[in-house]
């Protein structure tokens, strides 16, 4: 695949742990199954092909590395991302985890209520009418 063209992606086929860094196996839109490759976490923005794939159950692993699954702490919002689809993600920092990870606005709503809609009041900017 050639850097310079954009790649989309089509479904995200298995999800592993590399060094401590999630990445997901993907199917890339119009190319042929030999071209799959892994992509870091960090670097989807295809939000409702993760959910896809995790609904499916297909990887035990999704529901290993969801934080709150596995007891983790959120201890602040960082930021918010858009993926390519519009979907919101957080990107959490949790207590006793050294990198932030990102999650998913309908995970952290549920999950972190109040940290998420402390997190919009912050960002909020007050325009007076005229």
């Amino acid at each position: 695949m050639d850097a310079e063209e954009d790649y989309e992606v089509e479904k995200v086929v298995d999800i592993r742990e590399l060094n401590g860094e999630i990445g997901y196996f993907v199917k890339w839109k119009g190319w042929p199954e030999e071209t799959n490759s892994w992509v870091a976490a960090k670097d989807m923005m295809c939000g409702e092909l993760i959910d896809e794939f995790e609904k499916t159950g297909k990887s035990q692993l999704s529901r290993k590395y969801n934080p709150f699954q596995r007891g983790f702490q959120a201890e602040r919002i960082i930021r918010a991302v858009l993926d390519d689809k519009n979907q919101i993600f957080f990107e959490i920092k949790f207590y006793e985890k050294e990198r932030p990870e990102l999650v998913s606005s309908k995970v952290a709503n549920v999950q972190v209520t109040k940290m998420v809609i402390d997190y919009y009041q912050q960002k909020i900017e007050w325009h007076p009418e005229n």
